[in-house]
């Protein structure tokens, strides 16, 4: 079978505002046989060129006159897929990764999830909305904005970064002084919508002190989960002794051997893989079984675009570890899953 790779970048639908953590473009690459098309996200490497180069690279090497079946995915993934030496390479096996599932789905005309079980776990899904895309001044009048706008889609569980005036350079009391306009947005957010979950992603900026400090505060504000607070995780044990609040980790992990070493030392309630960056979909799914048998909670990342989204939406059905995905919220107004959305924050998975 002869497979041909082509490449689609989609405009960023917010643009390139300063305030977007974020930044770039959705990348799409599209594998085709021929007669169907699988396709896969490679949105927000750091450097989208590099990533097509390397795409390019690994689909001349291994794929394009590959006998594409679930057996030899499974084998891509114990082979040339399942070693990334940096960041970029991680996201172009899982894009190629993604691809290759979605084209094997499409040629025996059932959903990803019906290649892992003849039967679905489940027909829906809770997702809650990221949404620093959406925000543009990231004042606490702006956070009102979009949380009204979200509100009105009766989404009520959202995912904020507010402490982006805390530097990881800065001293512990600096760190704490800088916090208070991120606590005061916090708590703006749960005084207008106190109905809401809330999860909070700190971006590893604390010193483990000054994270302390202010969990007090952050406790008294009912949060979902604390997200990946400082950048050595061993400074979790130290906070999971002093909170009732859940732990969350793991975006950037590729593979299933850094969760797994996660898992294991019990530093968090939570982990996070994404699929566009833990080697797709097998991997994804790879993950969601070892959390299962440890009784770990799995919510996968996904600040980026619709493909991904969707991919790991298929996975959900057939993954009881997962428990919620993530949906990038947009300034428009709503998220490029919006039409899946049944009730509330649930999903709809495809049959």
């Amino acid at each position: 079978m002869h497979l041909t790779l082509t490449f689609k970048y989609i405009e960023d639908p917010d643009g390139h505002h300063p305030s977007l953590r974020l930044k770039g473009d959705w990348l799409i690459i599209a594998i085709s046989d021929g007669v169907v098309i699988g396709y896969g996200e490679a949105s927000h490497s750091g450097d989208d060129r590099a990533c097509e180069i390397k795409i390019k690279q690994l689909f001349n090497m291994v794929i394009q006159d590959l006998d594409l079946s679930l057996r030899s995915m499974r084998a891509l993934e114990a082979g040339v897929f399942s070693q990334a030496d940096n960041f970029v390479t991680a996201i172009a096996i899982s894009a190629l990764n993604q691809a290759l599932y979605d084209l094997i789905s499409k040629q025996h005309n059932i959903p990803i999830w019906k290649l892992f079980s003849d039967l679905p776990k489940r027909e829906t899904i809770p997702f809650y909305a990221t949404v620093n895309r959406a925000l543009r001044t990231r004042t606490p009048s702006d956070y009102l904005r979009v949380c009204r706008s979200i509100d009105e889609h009766a989404i009520s569980a959202i995912k904020c970064t507010p402490f982006e005036k805390v530097d990881p350079s800065m001293t512990p009391p600096q760190q704490v002084s800088a916090a208070n306009a991120g606590l005061s947005i916090l708590k703006t957010i749960r005084d207008h919508f106190q109905k809401f979950s809330i999860r909070v992603d700190f971006h590893n900026r604390f010193h483990l002190n000054a994270f302390l400090k202010i969990l007090p505060q952050l406790e008294e504000l009912n949060l979902e989960w604390i997200e990946e607070p400082c950048h050595d995780p061993h400074d979790f044990s130290v906070i999971r002794g002093e909170t009732h609040i859940p732990l969350a980790a793991g975006e950037l992990f590729f593979g299933t051997e850094k969760f797994i070493e996660l898992m294991d030392s019990q530093l968090v309630d939570v982990i996070m893989p994404d699929i566009k960056h833990v080697g797709g979909v097998g991997p994804l799914i790879d993950v969601c079984r070892e959390a299962q048998t440890r009784g770990v909670q799995v919510s996968p990342h996904n600040p980026s675009g619709p493909i991904a989204g969707l991919a790991s939406l298929q996975v959900s059905a057939v993954a009881d570890a997962i428990t919620s995905i993530e949906a990038v919220y947009l300034s428009s107004g709503g998220i490029p899953l919006m039409d899946l959305v049944i009730h509330g924050n649930v999903l709809n998975i495809p049959q």
